[in-house]
Formats: C-alpha cells, structure tokens, sequence
C-alpha cells in the first residue's frame, strides 16, 4: 500500500513487482514516484529513490514544493502559507521516512549496485529509479532494446531480491 487511496483502490505492489509510471514531460512523474516511495517507506520499510534526472538538491526541492502545496490549502484560499510552517511539514513528513536517495548512479550497472548494496545494508523493500531514459545503458541496435533490456534488468533484480522496483 502507498497511501495514495486512488492508486491503491487499483494496485498493489508487492515484493518482486516492476512497475512502470509513464507520462509525458511536466505531467508529475517524478512527484508521483516520491509520493508512492514515501508511502511505502511508512508503511513497510526502506525504499531506495535512485535519481538519474535530479541531483539531492533539486529532488529536495520537490519534496519542499509537496509541502508547500499541503500547506496552502488552507481555508482562506487568499493567506499565504506561512514559511515555517511549510519547513515543519516538510521535515515532519519526511524527516523520519527510511527513504534513501542514491542521486550519484547515472548508468544501469551502477544503479543495480546501489540496490543490491541498500537491500544489504537497509533492507530496502522497495527501489524507485527516475528516470530510466535518461541512463546510461549498454548499447545494442536501438534505443528502444536498449530501454528494453534495463527494464528486463531491473525487473530480474526485483524479483531475486524480492523487493518492488518501479
């Protein structure tokens, strides 16, 4: 269970599941695979967050922005949130989650490194990589084998290591 009621009314992820969340540019993708890692991490245990796109920084970013946007909506659509409170939020809903990023791995091999070494050293139960387009993969003829057979890799590492792996 994520906690997202919409997703969980229709799947359920579960040790050895690959899932894959697809969208066009700017549709949320991202914000989206940091709220499913954030709901599983409080609900079952380590998640690992590999960021090929975004450095710690920006990732951090977004979950400030997550806050910002549950901080203002506020019965007086007009206030504007107040800063602090938007800091405590932030650090109240994730300060204490297990998730962990790894914002370093830009290619497959090292990407899969990063998850056997967190299920050893954490016991992740979950692995989220965004965004797997942008990884350095080992070539074949096309683009499209190429993102086929990382795919087959990530979902052959969630199934041996019996974590979920979106």
């Amino acid at each position: 269970m994520t906690g997202l009621g919409s997703l969980d009314a229709v799947l359920r992820y579960h040790p050895g599941h690959y899932g894959i969340i697809a969208g066009r540019p700017g549709m949320g993708k991202t914000q989206l695979a940091l709220g499913i890692a954030g709901g599983i991490a409080a609900r079952h245990g380590p998640v690992l967050f590999c960021s090929v796109e975004m450095r710690g920084d920006s990732l951090g970013h977004r979950l400030y922005s997550s806050s910002y946007q549950e901080e203002s909506r506020s019965p007086d659509p007009h206030a504007e949130p107040d800063a602090d409170a938007v800091d405590q939020r932030a650090i109240a809903a994730w300060g204490d989650l297990p998730v962990y990023v790894d914002h370093k791995s830009r290619s497959l091999s090292d990407v899969l490194a990063a998850v056997r070494i967190a299920k050893r050293k954490y016991g992740i139960v979950a692995f989220v990589v965004d965004y797997l387009q942008k990884m350095k993969l080992p070539e074949k003829q096309s683009r499209e084998q190429e993102i086929a057979s990382a795919s087959e890799a990530l979902s052959h590492a969630a199934g041996s290591m019996g974590v979920c792996a979106i």
